[in-house]
């Protein structure tokens, strides 16, 4: 059975990279447009007020953004990072 071409095989690369974002881009974040951008009115934030919580990666992406919220609903916020000069 003979093999496709490099060229070919890279342009497949190329294509599927390109469906991913396109599929990102257009079909999966229009989902997410209904959502609230206050979270006191996306979640019940009475069930997180006084808590206690441990948030593991709080220096970047969505720990950090997860630590950020919980402050916000006045809950108690731990940050456990393994980097202590970033947390």
């Amino acid at each position: 059975r003979a093999h496709p071409p490099p060229a070919l095989l890279l342009a497949m690369s190329w294509l599927g990279t390109w469906l991913g974002v396109v599929n990102d881009v257009m079909l999966q974040r229009p989902h997410t447009w209904h959502l609230y951008a206050d979270p006191k009115r996306a979640c019940k934030w009475s069930a997180v007020e006084g808590k206690t919580f441990v948030v593991t990666g709080p220096t970047s992406g969505i720990g950090t953004t997860t630590a950020e919220t919980l402050a916000l609903l006045g809950a108690k916020v731990i940050l456990a990072c393994r980097t202590v000069s970033r947390g």
